[in-house]
Parts: structure tokens; sequence; C-alpha cells
């Protein structure tokens, strides 16, 4: 016979969707789950992580009127052009252009109260690849580009003409969403002239130990309102400094001439390394400022909390422990159905940009302290392109994502369920966290790609508790 047992007891509370079904005395499994808080959940701070990781990463700054100010830089790599000659000092440099791509997400004001004043400086530091966004970069006083905008043009319908020179003339043409920052052109003549080590600028290590790369960041003196955090990413032969120079062709008599000379300092593209993580030449560097409500939140007494904060990006994630599981091991429990059922928080999701985050994830650690799927959401394999566990659903039907009739999330955790009755997995607990919407599988590391935040009722919630619906036989 199929049950469906509620591993904690409504009481009083009121039930926000009106699922959940009695299971009667005769059925029930001798009073294992009269404990009042079989589900305890906490918000507990998440974990810096490489920009590596991604294929995009955030930038900008957002004063979010729950979770307060996230601000997020990013470093730059500038690589050696495969054919490159020192600027000569008659040269005439007609524009120094930064061009950036969006990554194609945004989150924050879309209206005409924010201004986003952008500015950029030399990196005192040669750039490093797949840092952590905890790093705080070091970054010289000199700002050499500066740009304000009313708004970020990421969408597709933002495309844009910009004149490049192309085949020895200018040529207007159509280019993806991107953000274009003239630079300083006496910066770069000095950085690249013939005053350099052309010895050391031979080679891609050397070239970026000399110029380090650029680093952008919000500049608070030109910015206004509450902002936006918005997704960049890399394209090969567009991200990077564009720059265009006339000199001297170094010939004389009738072959003496000017060259036109257009050249592409890039931001290495998207590659992948031989552990199948992306290597990407961007470096956000995160930094979360907030409230003292929410700080007042990172304590984990015994019995749980009554509300968790989740926020991303790398900031805060939910702890979830089921204490009464193990009061099911040896009774011959086959589980059919599991699902675990979380309430957004309404009363603390009220107000401006209260729209809860699209996905969440959910894994587990090991008794390493290692970061696991658990089989029901497991990654699918980058060599063979299936999963890791047969069990699993695929990252769409595992579940996390925001239901708004309801407003609340399903995970389904049927054989992580079954697995732990069954001695095959230690522990009793489960971590969730925002993520992309963007990506096609299950993440279980803390989220650069993605800015987005929810309140949840936790397991003694009055109103919208959290709950873990199971439906079993029983030999």
């Amino acid at each position: 016979m199929t049950l469906l047992i509620s591993l904690f007891i409504l009481a009083s509370c009121s039930n926000p969707t009106g699922v959940g079904l009695e299971v009667s005395p005769e059925n029930q499994i001798d009073a294992l789950f009269t404990d009042t808080v079989s589900i305890r959940a906490y918000t507990v701070r998440d974990d810096s992580v490489q920009s590596g990781s991604f294929n995009q990463t955030l930038f900008g700054q957002f004063d979010d009127p729950i979770f307060g100010k996230t601000i997020v830089g990013v470093a730059l790599d500038l690589a050696r052009p495969a054919t490159f000659s020192l600027i000569q000092e008659d040269a005439e440099i007609d524009s120094v252009i930064l061009v950036l791509p969006y990554g194609g997400s945004y989150y924050g004001d879309t209206t005409s109260a924010s201004t986003f004043g952008i500015r950029v400086q030399p990196l005192a530091e040669p750039f490093q690849f797949s840092t952590y966004s905890s790093k705080k970069w070091q970054v010289a006083p000199q700002v050499v580009g500066s740009k304000v905008l009313t708004r970020y043009a990421y969408k597709a319908a933002d495309s844009i003409f910009v004149e490049q020179y192309q085949g020895n003339k200018d040529t207007t043409i159509k280019v993806m969403p991107q953000i274009r920052i003239p630079l300083s052109k006496e910066y770069f003549k000095n950085l690249l002239g013939t005053s350099a080590d052309s010895a050391k600028l031979s080679t891609a290590i050397g070239f970026r130990d000399h110029v380090k790369g650029l680093y952008l960041s919000i500049d608070p003196n030109t910015t206004t309102g509450i902002g936006g955090l918005v997704s960049l990413t890399t394209r090969t032969a567009i991200s990077g400094v564009e720059l265009t120079y006339r000199q001297s062709n170094g010939l004389t008599g009738e072959n003496a001439g000017i060259d036109t000379i257009r050249t592409l300092l890039e931001i290495s593209p998207i590659t992948y390394s031989a552990n199948q993580s992306y290597v990407l030449g961007m470096g956000s560097s995160v930094e979360n400022n907030y409230p003292e409500t929410i700080l007042n939140e990172l304590d984990t007494p015994i019995e749980g909390k009554e509300s968790i904060y989740l926020h991303a990006p790398t900031g805060l994630r939910g702890k979830i422990v089921f204490p009464n599981l193990d009061y099911l091991k040896g009774k011959g429990i086959s589980v059919n159905k599991a699902e675990l059922v979380l309430y957004v928080d309404q009363e603390k999701m009220e107000g401006p940009f209260s729209q809860p985050a699209p996905r969440l994830t959910l894994y587990r650690l090991d008794i390493a302290g290692q970061r696991q799927h658990i089989p029901d959401g497991s990654a699918i394999s980058p060599t063979s392109g299936t999963y890791v566990d047969n069990r699993s659903l695929d990252y769409f039907n595992f579940g996390g994502w925001y239901q708004g009739d309801e407003q609340r999330y399903i995970f389904y955790l049927t054989s992580y369920i079954q697995d732990v009755l069954l001695g095959k997995i230690n522990g009793n607990e489960l971590y969730i966290a925002p993520v992309a919407v963007s990506d096609t599988f299950v993440p279980n590391i803390p989220a650069l790609n993605a800015n987005s935040r929810v309140v949840l009722g936790g397991g003694n919630h009055d109103g919208f508790r959290m709950k873990l619906n199971l439906y079993y036989t029983q030999n």
C-alpha cells in the first residue's frame, strides 16, 4: 500500500498550497513523526569559486533592498596578438576601444532611475587564470577609460553598428550587444611603444607580464540608483582592446608610405582544460555587504531557523537537515517518490525587486566535506555525455524551478532518500542555492554567472514551512 508521510506536523498553521495527505493512525509508523521540527533549515555562507568554472561572469553593482549591496569588479586578460610590432614614435593613434560582449543575463533596475558609471584601470599585477571570486586584485590608481551607461544593452535586439578598419578601408559592420569603452591613446602608445623591451614582448608570457591586463569596476562618483549586475563573456576575435593607428611603413623613396594598422589585444576566449573546466580570460571579484538583519541569521540554533536566505553570486546558501530519517532505517521501506517542497517567505519578499530566484540547485557533502550530486540530480559526464548515476533525472525534471502560481520550488529526492535508508549514503543534510537558468545541468558549486536571491520559509515557519513528502511501500 502506498502511503504519503510528511516529515513534520502542520499543527495549527495554514498550508499555503493544500498539498499533503493525512496518515491514518493504524498506518502510521509508531509515532516516529510526532516531532514538530522534522526539518531544520539554516542560512550559511557560500564559498568563493573559480572564475574558470563558467563560460561567463558577472559585473556591476546592485543595492538590494533585502540583501544589501553587491559589488563585482572584473579583471581582464590582454593576450599577445599573433603578429605584433612596437608602435613607432611618429605613429598617430586613431582609436583604442575596449570591447566587452554581454553574456545575456541581467538583474537589477531597468528604469531610468539608475545610471551605470564604469571605469577602467591597469592591473598592477599580471593577470592570472582561474582565480577565486574572493580575490582582491592589485589595481593601479590611473584611470585609462570610463563611460556612463543609462542601461546595459544586453539583449539580442541591442546589436549595434560600428566603424571598423577592414581590407584597407573603414567599413560599417553590425556587431553583437557589447560594451565599448574608449581608452587612453597615450597610455597604450607608451605601453607598447619603442621604449618597451621588444624581446620580452615577443613571447606570450613576457607580453602578459609587461601589459598585465585591465580592471573593470563601477565608478561610485558617476553611478546613481540601485544599479544591477550584468553578465559578460568572451568571443574569439571580438573581445579585447581594439587598437587602430597609422605609422610609417619604414620604406624610403617611391615606396615610402603610411600603414594603417588594426590589432586586437584579445581577452582570452573560452577554452577547455584537460579536466573539462573553462579557461576564461576574465576574473570576477565579488564583495557582498549584507545588512545586520541577515548577518544575525547566520547562527545555527538546534531547532533551525524560521526563514533562510539564499543569494548569488557566491553569497548565501541554505542547509537542510532531516533529523528523523534514521528512524526509517531497517523497516523494509521502498521509496516510491520523495519530494522536497520549499515555499517562498512571502512576507519577507515583499517590496521592490521581490522576484524570487528563477532556479535553485540542491546537492550534498560527502564525509570529506566535498560537494557531491545526489543520485536524482547527477551531473552529466563531460566525456561520455551520459549521467553519472543512471537513476538521475535530467536537469529540468530534477526540480528547483520557481513555480510562480504556488510560490514554491519542488525537488525530487526519491533515490537519495532510498540510499540514505539503505546506508549507501551517510548523512542527512542537503544544501540549496540559486544558480543560473542557462546551466543545462545540475550545478553543485557557487554561482558566479547568476545574480538572484530568495527568502524561504524554514522548517519551523508558521505559514510557509518547508516539508518532505514521502511516498513508500513497506515490506
